[in-house]
């Protein structure tokens, strides 16, 4: 149409002008004639700063989200989570028993050594300290070849706990049992870790040897 014809060619002579002759043109000694035959009132129209910057200036036709698609978000993100969050939770409690487990047997490897420094495994009294500290015996501290355990300390259980020792020798099962909740000799010591729950002879408790059916029974009726 007319308008739009003369709207175009009014941009492109927008568009040419330099510095100076847009000065001039707001105030109002340059005037547009249209490339085609308009009414004479049209033609003789200034161009104004107000046209210019509606020229220059891109509209933003971007909008925000509604309240609708935030509620649909929302569900969606609490979906996920009823779904995914579980599987979480038991992935990390595996992880957690898999990395206790993995921390037995490296205190297992170093009772070793110590054995065959010392020629035995160390008392249930002693425990595991003795694979970072030498014995008080001038005698044995000479035969230890420690510490025993990289870093010269005893680790911690996932769960913040110490690693319990229990090891009974044939003199101090014939005693009584010593302070072996089994009261029976072991060729290997005994090492584990309260659990989760930090409470010792639950069913939770992780040991390089399987619980006795006392433990499990106890474990059991401690849950109930």
């Amino acid at each position: 149409t007319p308008i739009v014809a003369f709207r175009s060619a009014k941009v492109r002579f927008a568009n040419a002008l330099s510095r100076s002759e847009r000065r001039q043109c707001l105030e109002g000694r340059i005037h547009f004639t249209p490339p085609m035959s308009l009414d004479q009132t049209l033609a003789t129209i200034p161009l104004t700063m107000e046209s210019i910057m509606l020229i220059r200036t891109p509209r933003n036709t971007r909008h925000g989200l509604t309240l609708l698609e935030l509620m649909i978000v929302l569900i969606i993100l609490v979906g996920l989570i009823a779904i995914v969050g579980p599987r979480l939770l038991g992935s990390q409690k595996k992880a957690d028993i898999r990395t206790a487990q993995v921390q037995i047997g490296g205190l297992a490897s170093s009772l070793k050594m110590y054995a065959v420094d010392m020629k035995s495994f160390p008392l249930t009294e002693e425990g595991l300290e003795v694979l970072i500290s030498p014995p008080e015996d001038e005698a044995l501290a000479k035969k230890w070849d420690g510490p025993y355990i990289e870093g010269g300390k005893l680790p911690k259980d996932p769960w913040g706990s110490n690693f319990q020792y229990e090891y009974v020798t044939d003199a101090s099962a014939s005693d009584g049992g010593g302070s072996n909740s089994k009261g029976a000799a072991s060729d290997f010591p005994r090492i584990f870790s309260l659990g989760p729950d930090r409470q010792p002879g639950t069913s939770d408790d992780i040991s390089n040897e399987p619980p006795s059916e006392d433990e499990t029974n106890s474990g059991k009726s401690t849950k109930k």
